[in-house]
């Protein structure tokens, strides 16, 4: 058997060759598939915070846009500070029994506001009275028909509900209304 040497030579270059460049390939998509991974990982990273970011503006949207309603003046909202129930509100307030409900809740929220200014605990009940998790059934019917009877907003209506919250939580924290209310 005769072995041309040249040619035996030149298949194992040529093999040699085509796995080394094949090897050079797959190394160039492994380190390109790297940098794309690492790229989206990047991209993923920013994006969230990018969504972390917009969350909280919208919560501050939201809180400004809570802050400026309760602040508007309504047929229920006095304008002095602290806010006080107008004739309207207390007629209201005995509609829906506001201070047996917010005895009620007084003792379950009564935990937020432990130690907390009077600002704080009046801005924590306008709060607490907006989340419908906080009522039954038979109260939103209730805050509906009255807000529909008297021309006026759920929103107005449950800070009727806020008012007498807040009153019953600052007798709890032992902070005196009449100290912060305006003298006349």
């Amino acid at each position: 058997m005769n072995i041309d040497w040249g040619t035996a030579i030149s298949v194992l270059i040529t093999a040699f060759v085509s796995i080394i460049s094949v090897h050079i390939i797959m190394n160039r998509k492994t380190s390109d598939r790297a940098k794309w991974e690492g790229s989206v990982d990047s991209n993923i990273s920013n994006f969230k915070d990018f969504m972390r970011e917009i969350k909280d503006d919208i919560r501050d949207i939201r809180n400004n846009i809570f802050n400026i309603s309760t602040q508007m003046t309504s047929k229920v909202a006095g304008n002095q500070s602290p806010i006080q129930l107008t004739n309207l509100r207390k007629e209201i307030s005995a509609q829906i029994d506001a201070p047996a409900w917010a005895e009620k809740h007084a003792e379950t929220a009564k935990e937020n506001v432990k130690g907390k200014e009077p600002y704080d605990i009046q801005e924590f009940s306008f709060k607490y009275v907006q989340n419908h998790k906080n009522y039954l059934d038979e109260e939103r019917i209730l805050i509906r028909k009255i807000a529909y009877e008297k021309g006026l907003t759920e929103f107005e209506v449950r800070q009727v509900l806020g008012i007498e919250l807040r009153d019953r939580l600052l007798t709890i924290e032992d902070k005196d209304l009449q100290s912060v209310l305006p003298t006349t």
